[in-house]
């Protein structure tokens, strides 16, 4: 018995070691040419479970699509330099309806200049499966807290540029 309470002891300690090892900073890895990107995408009063947010540089040569979950979703990104727009945000209700994604167009922009990185807030979106409201809010500080204990080379100082309605 007591052999066995040693190994259980054993194996935690070693799934202990190793769970602190995963959850250690990585290094966030982008081309040369992009800028780092971060916010927060934000559905948790939303009608969805997860989805896609559409970011498209004005230009067209560039596109991303941002994925979201239902819990709030903080996120590091590369883009080339431009001027972006957040085109649409593409919602499914739950793994039955996928097919029927619901698509909403979305009115906000942001600019990616030569700072090594820029906020752009916290993209609020708020639905009855009717009708769409966004909004951003400023919540860098919180936000990049949490990133820095994700990516380990974000750069020392980020840019407020929140994303405008166009």
């Amino acid at each position: 018995m007591r052999a066995l309470g040693l190994r259980a002891a054993w194996l935690v300690g070693c799934l202990a070691v190793t769970a602190c090892g995963l959850a250690r900073p990585v290094p966030l890895e982008l081309s040369p040419e992009y800028r780092v990107v971060l916010g927060r995408v934000d559905i948790t009063t939303f009608d969805v479970w997860e989805g896609v947010v559409e970011i498209e540089r004005d230009d067209h040569t560039f596109a991303y699509q941002l994925p979201f979950g239902r819990n709030a979703y903080d996120f590091a990104i590369g883009l080339p330099r431009g001027r972006y727009r957040v085109m649409r945000i593409k919602g499914i209700k739950d793994s039955w309806s996928h097919p029927n994604d619901t698509v909403w167009d979305v009115k906000l922009g942001f600019d990616v200049g030569d700072e090594p990185a820029i906020y752009i807030g916290t993209l609020r979106f708020q639905s009855d499966f009717k009708q769409l409201r966004v909004s951003v809010e400023d919540e860098l500080d919180r936000t990049l807290a949490l990133l820095r204990t994700r990516y380990s080379n974000l750069p020392d100082s980020v840019v407020r540029a929140l994303a405008t309605r166009t």
